[in-house]
């Protein structure tokens, strides 16, 4: 039975899954895909991003992964979801590092003010350092 245009299929679910892939050098990379948050933006519901939490058993280490899903419109993936092209992945210092950023427009606002200060200092810095060597 064909689906209908307005239905939407069930969302992926990849825990627990086992993938690999080559990285950049060639090398293989085992992984295993250990638990995963999902949130379908509200402007867009033939999308959804995942943030998922990927063990690499071989190294003994871990890292998350924020990659999206969207339904496939051309050929056999139409109306399917397929896997997003582009995903990064995201060591756990700097996941730590992002969870401590203010949010909100507040929020936003305040890292702007923080940056242009910082800025302005580092400006005014390397301009001592220059006067200082010449």
């Amino acid at each position: 039975m064909k689906r209908k245009e307005s239905e939407t299929p069930e969302l992926p679910d990849s825990r627990g899954r086992h993938t690999w892939w080559h990285d950049i050098r060639g090398n293989r990379r085992d992984v295993l895909i250990e638990d995963e948050i999902r949130h379908i933006p509200s402007n867009n519901t033939r999308k959804v991003i995942y943030l998922q939490k990927m063990v690499f058993p071989k190294e003994n280490r871990w890292e998350l992964r924020l990659c999206y899903y969207m339904i496939g419109v051309k050929g056999r993936t139409k109306g399917k979801w397929v896997f997003g092209q582009f995903a990064t992945l995201i060591p756990p210092r700097t996941s730590r590092r992002s969870s401590r950023l203010p949010s909100g427009k507040a929020g936003s606002e305040e890292l702007i003010r923080k940056r242009q200060r910082t800025t302005a200092w580092s400006v005014r810095a390397a301009a001592r350092r220059t006067r200082r060597a010449l």
